[in-house]
């Protein structure tokens, strides 16, 4: 499962004027699929992702009717270290019921992006793909943290913000289904473009 050819790094040289971006693609092919309900990339990274394409349009599960259609997931996480307890920490909310069947006929294409500084939640907001969630206590009815306003009045950060799509170090594309992939499954691509 190699970066393959189509990507583009424009070198580690820092420049003031211009905002570079890069491409990584990525591909995970029937050997590396097939029989598998969980693969993950391991990239390094220093920067900013702003969109990440995955092209499941050949991919097939071992069961592959319109049950499985929901059975996919796509999860970006840190890859040098976890959470004390020992769970992955997530840059982003994961994106689930993702489409790893090709019953699509061809369609299985995303597209998500981030758009940090959007409005979220209420009259001219904006839905949000590549999201964080604050996180709550361990109470039996959870709390969310809290911050002040101008007045000093506590209100609860209990809303999914937009990601920056910042990210350094390795970082881990992981997908995963609750379907096995089948041993004539196409290949999957990931393509990622960051500054």
């Amino acid at each position: 499962m190699p970066i393959i050819a189509h990507s583009i790094e424009d070198g580690e040289g820092r420049y003031g004027s211009r905002t570079r971006v890069n491409r990584i693609v990525f591909e995970y092919d029937a050997a590396d699929l097939a029989g598998q309900t969980q693969i993950t990339a391991a990239i390094q990274m220093n920067g900013e992702i702003h969109n990440v394409w995955l092209d499941t349009s050949i991919s097939k599960l071992a069961t592959n009717t319109d049950t499985q259609t929901t059975h996919g997931s796509l999860a970006i996480q840190c890859g040098d270290y976890g959470k004390l307890g020992g769970d992955p920490i997530n840059y982003c909310n994961p994106i689930t019921e993702l489409d790893f069947t090709n019953k699509s006929g061809g369609r299985g294409f995303y597209q998500f992006q981030t758009t940090e500084g959007a409005t979220q939640e209420g009259a001219g907001s904006m839905e949000h793909s590549l999201s964080v969630s604050v996180g709550r206590s361990s109470h039996s009815t959870p709390a969310t943290p809290k911050i002040g306003d101008p007045s000093n009045t506590q209100i609860p950060i209990d809303k999914n913000q937009p990601w920056t799509g910042r990210v350094c170090g390795t970082v881990n594309f992981k997908l995963e289904t609750s379907t096995a992939w089948a041993a004539d499954t196409g290949k999957i691509r990931l393509t990622i473009l960051y500054s």
